[in-house]
């Protein structure tokens, strides 16, 4: 199963575990490679403004790196081949199966330009670079949309990969202005994300355009292989920029911070059910797999689903335990092979155990229910499946709740569950359901980070967070409701995916008129508390709005 961003979850899973994680191999392997996958059927505007941002990404390549670049209609360019400026065309209606485009390019791996590392005098790819990323010459009606060939275009790359760099990981980033309209389509993509995974290679689409470029369609693409999916209304945002920009963040010993062609394994004294998140069933059979299939089924994957199973009639023996043991195999930006094993022990308690109830994670529940809740609605999006939820919360409020029968003023839920139904609420109505007002693209990109983020991050997606900052106190959570607009107060409300900031009406006099120096310091702070695009690629998604009521003061 392909998934290479492996650190996070074993972050996660430090408390009370034992880890372990070592380089392994006789010698490196080959250096991954990175291709450009570009769209040029653009506005000059954003044409330019990609061409700027790849030209900038190409100084964050460390020299070792292998980078090429690809646009369509249709065609590759070796950056790193200093000789002469060489590019192959491909035709945007036909599909090319690997052995013509290895009769096409006529390349092996023994070909002396492609696949050479970057060095110093190879940035002047960047000059080869601009010229040939000018804005596609087919015309095309005014009522009508460009010609695009994405499908084809990505089934190049792949086919272009397998032959120069088999079994090695990669990296497919595609920049997407708009939707396919020539060539194969969806069920294409479902093949091309196989044999991404097959390879180790993780597609991240980047798209920048204000219409829907496809990304329902071509989701499969990254969810099958941990890929990144950025949404923007132009290339030319801030927001787009560093999003992309952030994939080349490198460590201290000058490594990109990114892994490749990862396989993760479980093993365990219990039965697992499956995974959702994104990765693609490995097909392997063990007495490890249970019978109940969550998710991606038949598998021992990440982020697993578990169930407890005894002979028939037979009970939990007293102080047993459960052991889990997850390895994942990846291969580092270094260029060697890492080995990472992860154990876990817990204790066993029957279903009448007050330990159960004492041991309840309710922010780590919300997101597990979360991911089946959205997995069992792309599958059936019905109001069958809110029902489910429904009923699921009401037997958890039956078995750990206190009440007495016909006496609601009576229900209790202890500490660790008080916040659950709250959480279920909010999922209900979130975008990860109610899919009402959200275009196609918008859908498949909120369920692609609900699958992508941890805990934290996700629970902010379902519910948002606010914080209230006042020049007296320090900055606090406050409770989603109008309440807590006080008059001298800013209010930084953080849903994930935007950022919005509210000034009271004396805030905005404040701002308008007087104690400038003082307004200054105290507005920033809260951009600077949430807004960090160098630290993580997802989170720099967010969209600063600065909101200003009661006030004709923008």
């Amino acid at each position: 199963m392909c998934i290479k961003r492996h650190k996070d979850f074993k972050n996660q899973l430090r408390h009370r575990l034992t880890s372990a994680q070592k380089c392994c191999g006789a010698r490196p392997t080959q250096v991954p490679p990175i291709f450009l996958v570009v769209n040029t059927c653009l506005d000059a505007e954003d044409l330019k403004a990609l061409h700027d941002t790849l030209v900038v990404s190409l100084s964050l390549i460390p020299l070792y790196a292998l980078a090429h670049c690809f646009n369509y209609q249709t065609q590759v360019h070796e950056l790193s081949c200093a000789e002469c400026s060489k590019s192959y065309v491909f035709c945007g209606d036909e599909e090319y199966m690997q052995k013509q485009i290895r009769d096409m390019l006529t390349t092996t791996r023994a070909t002396p330009c492609t696949g050479q590392p970057m060095s110093q005098q190879d940035f002047g790819a960047a000059s080869f670079l601009l010229p040939a990323l000018a804005h596609d010459p087919r015309p095309f009606a005014n009522d009508k949309r460009a010609l695009r060939c994405t499908g084809v275009a990505v089934s190049v790359v792949i086919g272009l990969l397998e032959t120069t760099f088999p079994n090695t990981g990669a990296h497919i980033v595609i920049f997407v202005g708009g939707p396919a309209m020539e060539g194969p389509g969806m069920v294409f993509y479902e093949g091309l994300a196989k044999r991404s995974f097959n390879n180790g290679r993780t597609v991240d689409p980047f798209a920048g355009c204000l219409d829907q470029v496809g990304s329902l369609e071509m989701k499969s693409l990254p969810n099958s292989t941990d890929g990144v999916i950025v949404l923007s209304d132009s290339s030319a945002m801030s927001i787009f920029k560093q999003s992309f920009l952030c994939m080349f963040n490198k460590d201290d010993q000058d490594f990109l911070q990114m892994d490749f062609n990862a396989m993760f394994d479980a093993q365990a004294k219990l039965k697992i059910s499956g995974l959702i998140g994104h990765a693609i069933s490995a097909g392997k059979k063990s007495a490890c797999v249970g019978e109940t299939e969550i998710g991606i089924g038949q598998t021992t994957s990440a982020a697993i689903y578990f169930e407890t199973v005894t002979p028939a009639g037979q009970a939990l023996s007293p102080g047993s335990r459960g052991l889990i043991q997850f390895v994942t195999h990846y291969q580092h930006s270094s260029r060697w092979m890492c080995l990472c094993v992860i154990t876990i022990a817990r204790n066993f308690a029957e279903a009448s155990s007050p330990s159960i109830a004492s041991s309840f994670d309710q922010e780590a529940t919300t997101i597990l229910m979360a991911r089946i809740t959205v997995f069992k609605a792309e599958i059936d999006d019905s109001p069958d499946i809110l029902r489910w939820l429904d009923r699921t919360l009401i037997r958890l409020c039956q078995k750990f709740a206190d009440y007495r029968k016909e006496d609601t003023v009576s229900f209790r839920l202890t500490d660790n569950f008080s916040i659950y139904p709250q959480f279920m609420f909010r999922l209900r109505r979130s975008q990860f359901l109610q899919v009402f007002n959200n275009s196609p693209d918008e859908t498949a990109f909120y369920r692609h980070i609900l699958n992508e983020e941890a805990v934290n991050n996700s629970l902010i997606t379902i519910q948002p967070t606010l914080m209230s900052y006042t020049f007296d106190v320090e900055p606090q959570p406050v409770f989603l409701d109008s309440v807590s607009a006080k008059p001298d107060a800013i209010l930084l409300l953080d849903t994930f995916f935007h950022i919005l900031i509210f000034n009271s009406e004396t805030v905005a006099q404040w701002r308008k008129a007087v104690r400038v120096t003082d307004f200054k310091k105290n507005h920033v702070l809260p951009v600077d508390d949430h807004f960090d695009p160098t630290h993580s690629l997802t989170r720099s998604h967010n969209f600063l709005h600065d909101l200003c009521q009661q006030s004709p003061f923008k």
